[in-house]
């Protein structure tokens, strides 16, 4: 039987959420708001719950976003996520933001033959949350928080780098002298779609989160600049 999951992303602006059975997308539920995450997600949840025909009982899993991204709404994203998997006994699965991003770009439609893939979350100042993904959604790097200046650096050279997200636009502005011709920036941000694939992967291995210590990855303290 193939497994009914909910998906929630809240590391980004955009808060979304999702309904799938197997790799059936059963309902997709937006916000753009700024700062809407609070407002907004339990409203989008039985929305989603709704379109599907569901009861939170009738559930499998429930799929976060892991982060990093934005401190305050992956708080609100794992204490939703928990709770629910708590009221109705369900497992938690966690997927991180950036290979939920990496599966958005290779979906894109905008990858050539041999690119790679850079999701790059805006992390405040020049910084970016990063790493680089094959079109396997192999990760090839570890996630971080650096400098996008520092990055253009270690950044291979004689590949296509396909960037996505908030913080991709950051590599245009880089200084002149580390500016990269082979990245190719584009215009797409996570959604809890993204979550779809490693979140059904992780749940066909049992791979399910602690509930009671489980925490996001933030990479950066509340209020570091």
């Amino acid at each position: 039987m193939q497994p009914t999951i909910l998906y929630i992303e809240t590391a980004t602006p955009v808060c979304s959420v999702s309904i799938s059975r197997g790799k059936e997308v059963l309902a997709l539920e937006n916000a753009a708001e700024p700062n809407a995450h609070a407002r907004m997600l339990a409203v989008l949840i039985q929305r989603a719950l709704d379109k599907a025909g569901l009861k939170a009982n009738q559930l499998d899993a429930v799929c976060v976003s892991e982060g990093p991204g934005s401190y305050t709404g992956l708080r609100i994203g794992f204490a939703t996520a928990k709770g629910i998997c708590y009221a109705v006994n369900i497992p938690l699965i966690l997927v991180n933001t950036l290979q939920s991003l990496a599966n958005r770009i290779r979906e894109s439609g905008e990858m050539g033959e041999g690119a790679i893939i850079l999701p790059a979350l805006d992390a405040r100042r020049n910084d970016v949350y990063w790493n680089l993904y094959d079109q396997n959604l192999r990760a090839l790097s570890q996630t971080k928080c650096n400098n996008v200046n520092d990055i253009s650096v270690v950044l291979p050279k004689d590949k296509i780098i396909v960037s996505g997200g908030t913080g991709a636009f950051k590599f245009d502005t880089a200084g002149a002298e580390k500016k990269m011709n082979n990245i190719k920036a584009i215009s797409i941000d996570a959604s809890s779609i993204g979550l779809m694939e490693s979140g059904i992967a992780a749940f066909e291995k049992g791979e399910f989160a602690d509930l009671a210590y489980c925490e996001p990855l933030y990479l950066k303290e509340f209020g570091e600049k």
